[in-house]
């Protein structure tokens, strides 16, 4: 296994699924959010000792860039050519699409873009993204397939783009290598594996064996854009004209398809050949939490399995990843041999409750009994009583069908096909004390029989809590005004609390009550780090930060639904 694992990740070849699954084969602390790039392009705007512009593909800010990222994470993925480097010690690949299809790909996701989302966009690029939501493929290609836009957006642009960042000049100037004698090269030099996105299974498959982890099923496809049958088919001319200017992919992945065949012509990767070669390598690498009574995993390690569909809230004490889009999720843990133990798994949501009835755990194997409690910071605490033969077990979590939150009227998950989101895991040594009437490590505080959650329809308060439940959530609904909600939203803070400069507890505090979670990182930089001093002339206090997320679009959102 290598220490770092960098995809050059070519739009619309199922980069985002792949990323997604990359994460959780490395600490959330070491993958490189797919928000850095934003982040990296903020700092280097407001730099004053950034370098000159520069013309041709060598451009000083993607070639910081990709230095910054092999520095700082061990699993990087970016659209910049800048990551492209000839060290080896990386393991490093690429996903080519058929540019038909990419092509019209790019299209459907245009379609789906909000009003909102192009308005920051130049004229030009605006312009070209209102048009496919009327044009079919033909028209479009007549209309813009000559644009600098549309001839930079190809697979051979970029990988020519990582040929000249990272390989010697000989290859650019000696030999007068042509743009895609330069992409070939890229891919062949510059790249341990090429996959192509018509048989993605096989390529995560052979990702997997490359670097040690366990092979997926499936990884399903995130960023599907919208699909109108009757535009979305190319007609003669259109293929002539698109063959015309992206000529060089129709050569290009030809190649890489040529590649790719000869490489799963002979792999066979499995999930008992991951356990007998690169399971225990995988396992000594996670860091438990030893508690007074066992060993607690955080999903923030990394996930050692497959069946998961990357982290939510990574880094947070939040943070869950959800089973899907198969319904069939495994989960190694290390565990003591020869040792009667009490398995557990903390289920923080699951994205229905028929879902969540059709639940079944398989240790090693084999069905296991599950007794659900309470948890403290989950759902549910499923344990499973369990007899260990060897120093690790195989947790199997298997459910009827995943559902797309759409389905179910869910916001704010990622899109996808999704089971049940697991918060934690860990196991216990089983007292030989204990008795069946005694807590579980981990349960929520339960009060005397009779008086227990008011979810429960037995509780004798039920009916009072939901409506004063209900008079409360009036008090948010969308007729109320700016000043009535905000009442509500800062209960139990005094007005020199609100008017006092905002900290870092205070704003987190206010992601809590108003959109229910944690403080993305840039409001934090924004209203508690330097920026906050460049604001002369605003005077700047808790509730005018208050104010701010009441007017945002994720609150509206919120208050649509409530």
């Amino acid at each position: 296994m290598r220490p770092k694992i960098i995809h050059c990740h070519l739009p619309k070849t199922a980069g985002t699924s792949i990323n997604r699954w990359l994460e959780l084969l490395t600490t959330a602390e070491r993958a490189r959010p797919g928000t850095e790039d934003d982040r990296f392009h903020e700092r280097w705007n407001a730099s004053a000792r950034k370098p000159p512009p520069t013309s041709g593909p060598i451009d000083p800010l993607h070639r910081e860039l990709g230095r910054e990222a092999r520095a700082y994470w061990d699993v990087i993925h970016s659209h910049s050519s800048g990551l492209a480097t000839a060290e080896p010690t990386a393991y490093r690949f690429a996903i080519l699409r058929e540019p038909t299809s990419r092509f019209v790909s790019f299209l459907k996701d245009w379609r789906r873009l909000s009003d909102a989302a192009l308005e920051p966009l130049p004229a030009a690029a605006r312009e070209m993204r209102l048009a496919s939501r009327t044009l079919d493929v033909d028209a479009f290609i007549r209309s813009y397939g000559d644009t600098p836009a549309i001839r930079e957006m190809s697979q051979t642009s970029v990988l020519r783009s990582a040929a000249a960042f990272a390989l010697p000049a000989d290859r650019l100037v000696g030999r007068n290598a042509t743009d895609l004698d330069m992409a070939r090269a890229a891919l062949d030099l510059l790249h341990d594996f090429v996959g192509v996105f018509a048989d993605l299974d096989r390529v995560v498959r052979c990702i997997a064996h490359d670097v040690g982890a366990a092979p997926p099923d499936g990884i399903g496809l995130y960023n599907k854009g919208l699909a109108d049958p009757q535009r979305d088919v190319i007609g003669a001319e259109g293929m002539a004209m698109l063959r015309r200017v992206w000529g060089d992919d129709f050569a290009l992945y030809d190649h890489a398809l040529a590649r790719f065949r000869d490489r799963v012509a002979a792999d066979h990767y499995d999930e008992a050949e991951f356990e007998r070669t690169h399971l225990a390598t995988r396992l000594a690498q996670l860091a438990p939490r030893h508690t007074g009574w066992g060993r607690v995993f955080s999903m923030n390690d990394q996930v050692i399995g497959s069946g998961f569909q990357g982290r939510e809230r990574p880094g947070s004490s939040d943070v869950v990843a959800w089973t899907g889009p198969r319904t069939r999720a495994v989960l190694y843990m290390p565990v003591p041999v020869d040792e009667r133990i009490d398995l557990f798994l903390d289920v923080a949501d699951w994205i229905a409750d028929s879902v969540r009835a059709s639940l079944r755990v398989l240790v090693d194997g084999r069905p296991v009994a599950i007794t659900a409690r309470p948890g403290r910071r989950c759902r549910e605490r499923l344990w499973m009583p369990v007899q260990t033969t060897r120093p690790f077990v195989k947790v199997e979590l298997v459910v009827d069908r995943t559902l797309e939150p759409a389905e179910v009227g869910r916001q704010g998950i990622h899109r996808g096909a999704h089971g049940v989101a697991i918060a934690g895991y860990g196991f216990r040594l089983a007292s030989p004390l204990w008795r069946a009437g005694d807590p579980f490590p981990g349960d929520a505080a339960l009060p005397a029989p009779g008086e227990g959650p008011l979810e429960d329809d037995g509780h004798p308060e039920r009916a009072w809590a939901l409506g004063f439940a209900n008079r409360l959530l009036a008090h948010l609904g969308p007729d109320r005004s700016e000043d009535e909600v905000l009442a509500v939203l800062t209960y139990g803070l005094t007005e020199k609390e609100l008017r006092a400069t905002p900290t870092k507890e205070g704003v987190e505090e206010a992601f809590r009550r108003t959109l229910r979670r944690p403080a993305p990182q840039e409001w934090l930089d924004f209203w508690v780090g330097k920026r906050r001093f460049l604001w002369i002339n605003r005077q700047l206090s808790l509730r005018q930060f208050y104010r701010d997320l009441i007017r945002g679009e994720d609150f509206r959102q919120l208050r649509g639904r409530l």
